[in-house]
């Protein structure tokens, strides 16, 4: 009798045994396969009370029969997480100060798991997704070009000389205006701002316009943003590179009084509306190596002699001003609806016969043309020094609603 009450009792155990271990299994293992979420941009990063940057997240799943978990929070200043900062806490959110992002901060990437500490050996969660943001002081080493339209902007809402994650989500365009003054009796133009580099601009996420009055930089890099709308008036130096790849609108101009050797657009590849306008009869261009996108093209003030867009079969609108071109090659553009040529007094010819789309073309003050030099299709409407008659209509109207479909 003893015996058999034994046999029950060892198979009894060993049975609870296994549903015991097989609960901690089924629970590591469910652990395991969890991660944290972290809230959305605009409400992840804010600044408390005390001045901290609180960055906050979500548990979507919380075991029952956890009794002591925790989170590891990492922050590193690259997404391999190496030398990263190590935070624990019972919260779902962490309180950063300001000192633990150095002298000038930059950008970060934080990443939070769960972890269980009761059993023998730690239970991890997975990792969640890499949360990257930027915590940056506005200064000079940051921010050599943009420095002083940044502090005069409104952007750092609590004036700490900071911009944290959540001003930076509100960072929607940068602008600058020139304002008119009389000096030595005359009126002279000057920018409120001045911006001699772009230089930082990768720390505002989301930037999604730019309008500049007089930029003395080489180079505009637009290369980590997602501008879409970049214009650039009065540059002021000899020569101009621009990287803006998301920008669908782009209009570049030169000062008046510079003169600007060489502008490359080249890598403005989803440009749909773009401005060119050199000084002094500037001798380069490079415009998009993307060639499909660009439907509106404005070139002012080149000095080279032959304009080849051939390979921009999708432009619709062209437009030459005061530019020295002997040779326009653009029978390709089949879906060109509008040209004009404004002052080109070298161009002694133009055929557009192959254009079958186009719908009006007007010659204003171009020496070099006339009548019997410029042949049209058909029933394409050929006028002179009347200007872009077609702006009045309906047609007109139509193609500029459509032009970014």
């Amino acid at each position: 009798m003893m015996k058999h009450t034994l046999k029950y009792f060892l198979i009894s155990f060993f049975c609870v045994s296994c549903l015991c271990l097989s609960s901690q299994r089924t629970y590591a293992s469910e652990l395991e396969e969890y991660a944290p979420i972290f809230q959305d941009d605009f409400s992840t990063f804010y600044l408390d009370e005390a001045g901290n940057a609180r960055i906050h997240w979500n548990p979507s799943w919380w075991p029952s029969d956890a009794s002591s978990l925790t989170y590891e929070v990492e922050i590193a200043s690259n997404p391999e997480f190496t030398e990263a900062q190590k935070f624990e806490t019972q919260e779902t959110s962490l309180a950063l100060k300001k000192s633990q992002f150095g002298t000038n901060g930059g950008k970060y990437y934080c990443r939070v798991r769960v972890c269980d500490s009761s059993a023998e050996t730690p239970v991890y969660s997975n990792w969640s997704e890499t949360k990257e943001f930027a915590y940056v002081k506005i200064n000079k080493t940051n921010f050599p070009g943009l420095y002083t339209l940044l502090k005069k902007n409104i952007s750092d809402t609590n004036e700490d000389g900071w911009l944290d994650p959540t001003e930076i989500q509100n960072i929607w365009s940068l602008e600058t205006r020139s304002v008119s003054k009389q000096k030595n009796g005359k009126w002279v133009t000057t920018p409120a701002t001045k911006v001699s580099s772009l230089e930082g601009v990768e720390y505002l996420t989301n930037l999604c316009s730019i309008s500049l009055d007089q930029y003395s930089g080489k180079k505009v890099d637009l290369s980590k943003n997602k501008v879409t709308s970049l214009t650039i008036r009065g540059i002021t130096s000899t020569q101009i590179s621009v990287n803006a790849p998301d920008a669908t609108y782009v209009h570049i101009e030169s000062h008046f009084s510079t003169k600007l050797t060489k502008m490359d657009l080249a890598k403005c590849n989803k440009a749909v509306n773009l401005s060119a306008y050199g000084s002094n009869k500037t001798k380069t261009l490079k415009l998009p190596s993307t060639k499909k996108n660009l439907k509106v093209l404005s070139l002012s003030d080149f000095g080279f002699k032959t304009l080849n867009v051939n390979a921009y079969t999708n432009l619709q609108q062209l437009y030459v001003y005061k530019c020295n071109l002997s040779k326009a090659q653009l029978n390709k553009c089949k879906n060109l609806r509008y040209l004009y040529f404004y002052f080109c007094d070298k161009i002694k010819n133009v055929d557009i016969s192959k254009n079958t789309k186009l719908r009006g073309i007007d010659i204003y003050s171009c020496k070099g043309l006339s009548k019997k030099t410029v042949k049209t299709y058909k029933k394409t409407k050929l006028t002179w020094n009347k200007g872009k008659w077609w702006y009045s209509t309906d047609a007109y109207s139509k193609d500029m609603n459509n032009l970014y479909k």
